[in-house]
């Protein structure tokens, strides 16, 4: 039972590819946060790398991998919400934020 719900949803999602843009995004995140100085890094600038990355990585995983579009557009959403809803909440509680 167990082993058909993993299955299934690595037919769903792709783990490498989440793994992929939200480590992606946040590192260059970090790198323009980096550069802005002491400015805050506009929220719409994240947006655009992170749907940039994701589209980037698109490409990529359809060239390299038999991963389906598919499975790589709901992999894009689910790294979105993992990351806000998650990862985020660790970064600030471990303080290891991009955030000066």
């Amino acid at each position: 039972m167990m082993e058909q719900l993993f299955a299934r949803l690595f037919d769903i999602f792709s783990i490498e590819y989440i793994i992929c843009v939200i480590l992606t995004s946040y590192f260059i995140i970090k790198l323009v946060d980096y550069v802005n100085g002491v400015k805050e890094v506009p929220v719409w600038v994240k947006r655009i790398i992170t749907f940039v990355v994701g589209g980037g990585y698109i490409l990529f995983f359809k060239e390299v991998s038999d991963v389906t579009m598919q499975c790589l557009v709901s992999s894009f959403f689910a790294a979105l919400f993992i990351y806000d809803g998650a990862i985020k909440y660790l970064i600030k509680k471990f303080d290891i934020d991009y955030k000066k």
